[in-house]
């Protein structure tokens, strides 16, 4: 990401406590520039972390907001380095994804305020291509398209593996066994595919504190020839921060989720909507 010469202060930054899509406690970061730009970002916590969305809420509310008003949306170094600075030795993840909300509704408040989509102004020209999408169906298996095509023939035969297999479940009345799926052109067990993949990277919500931080991790995986892969965990929402940054970052593949989940679909459908503008 590049600093700009432009200058907007950011006037407030808020945390309020939502639910995820297992119905546990998150929270929801929104930071608020000049008169009317807001940007907004969630943190996906699971269980054991729900259990501090106050406290971290109240962290953000506090101390974070406390530091950053005022400070320019558009130098997102410096606040990353401000909220580092915040976080100390803090080594909770429900705090570094608090953190984390913080850096990227920074970062979409400052691509509102010139009204860009976010991967766009956070991966600028790099910004040129779309990641494949590796999809849920059952449990720990992926439908995995062909490669080099169009993102939207990816989905569909996504889908298709899917419908196969689920409604080859209903029909015989039972679960399906490991060897039967894999049996199934285009299907493949999570772990042995991401085995398979040259060194992957795969870089999910807490991974790292800010969008600086990330950035550089994969700017370094790059260097390295390393396969980078986005990929949903648990507590998720319906936003669809991960697909911009996917995108932002050239990401090679996107795991975001099984297709019948509405938090999922809400962020293949951005990834569609994404793909139209880049071809």
């Amino acid at each position: 990401m590049e600093h700009l010469s432009a200058e907007l202060a950011v006037r407030d930054v808020f945390s309020r406590v939502i639910l995820n899509c297992g119905g546990q406690k998150t929270i929801e970061t929104e930071v608020l520039a000049g008169g009317d730009i807001i940007g907004r970002a969630a943190a996906p916590y699971h269980l054991r972390e729900s259990e501090a969305a106050e406290e971290t809420a109240q962290w953000v509310n506090c101390c974070v907001a406390e530091a950053l008003t005022g400070e320019n949306i558009f130098d997102q170094e410096r606040t990353d380095r401000i909220l580092k600075t915040l976080l100390g030795n803090e080594k909770r993840s429900e705090v570094f994804k608090a953190a984390f909300s913080v850096s990227a509704a920074a970062a979409a408040a400052a691509s509102s305020a010139l009204k860009m989509p976010l991967y766009r102004y956070a991966g600028g020209i790099c910004a040129a291509q779309m990641p494949a999408p590796a999809v849920r169906i059952f449990g720990d298996f992926l439908a995995v398209p062909p490669v080099g095509r169009p993102f939207a023939e990816q989905l569909a035969s996504c889908m298709a593996i899917s419908r196969k297999l689920e409604k080859r479940a209903h029909t015989e009345g039972r679960s399906l066994t490991r060897e039967e799926i894999m049996q199934e052109e285009g299907a493949a067990d999570r772990q042995e595919f991401l085995s398979s993949l040259p060194d992957a990277l795969v870089i999910t919500e807490g991974k790292t504190a800010t969008l600086t931080e990330l950035f550089s991790l994969i700017r370094r995986a790059g260097r390295q020839n390393r396969t980078v892969v986005f990929a949903c965990g648990e507590g998720e929402t319906a936003d669809t921060l991960i697909c911009d940054l996917a995108v932002a970052c050239g990401a090679d593949w996107i795991d975001a989720g099984p297709l019948r989940h509405m938090e999922s679909t809400e962020k293949y459908n951005r990834l569609l909507r994404i793909s139209e503008k880049l071809f």
